[in-house]
Formats: C-alpha cells, structure tokens, sequence
C-alpha cells in the first residue's frame, strides 16, 4: 500500500513528523509531494524560509517517509498524484471534503477512477508552521 502527501512543510517540525508517523501506520509506503519554491511563491505571495533543496533533504531524513518528488502540476496536483500512483491521499482535517479536492485540482469522481481513498487526520493547531513563525518574531 501507498499513501501520499501533498504540501509546502516549510520549517519541518514536530507535527510534521507525527504526520508522517501517522501516514507510515496507514501504508508501507509514504511518498511526499514537496510543493516547489516557484509554485509557492505564485501560491502564498512569497518564497518558504527554507529551499526546496533544503526541505527535501530534511523531509528525506525521516524513518517514516519513503520518498520525496516534487509536485509537478502546481495548483493541479492531478499530474504528481498519477505519477505516484497511490492507493490513499492524507490531509489534515483543517481541509475536508471538495475544498481539499479543488485546492488538488482534482474530484471524488477522479479519485473514485483510480481507487484512491481520501483520508483525513486530526491537524495540529498547536504545533504549526504559522505559529512557529509567530513565536520567532516575538522573541
């Protein structure tokens, strides 16, 4: 079984890696859809404090991850989910439903074609990458 990943995970941490924990329980194997510097710099307005370069190699280190590839397609993560084929897509649940599927660029119908099952996982307010940054400014 394969699951995959979507997202920027600028400033790795904590809740990062209980994320992908979470993912290892569900499938052998995790492959993580890295959103490149370009693509989040047209999406968020800016570049992510860390490189993809940077992102990549920390993300790579993880015992619960098995790969890392860069989300190709962009705003249409269709392209980067078909080249990894996988068998689940897991998000947090701060994104459910056809609002995650429209940020994917893809539908249930699309999913339903491949046999690819969306699942959620409680998202961690506590520990964010948001609320890291905030942290650091008030320092």
């Amino acid at each position: 079984m394969k699951i995959y990943l979507g997202g920027t995970f600028d400033i790795p941490h904590y809740g990062h890696i209980k994320f992908f924990e979470t993912a290892r329980k569900i499938a052998q194997t995790v492959v993580v859809a890295l959103n490149t510097d370009s693509f989040v710099l047209q999406y968020k307005g800016k570049l992510p404090v860390m490189s993809y370069k940077e992102r990549k190699e920390i993300i790579e280190s993880c015992m619960y991850v098995s790969k890392v590839v860069p989300n190709a397609g962009g705003y249409d993560s269709s392209v980067t989910i078909e080249e990894v084929m996988p068998d689940y897509i897991l998000h947090g649940d701060d994104w459910i439903g056809d609002e995650y599927l429209k940020q994917l660029g893809i539908t249930q119908e699309w999913l339903d074609d491949r046999n690819i099952t969306l699942l959620y996982t409680p998202y961690n307010k506590v520990t964010s990458t948001t609320n890291i940054k905030n942290i650091i400014k008030n320092i």
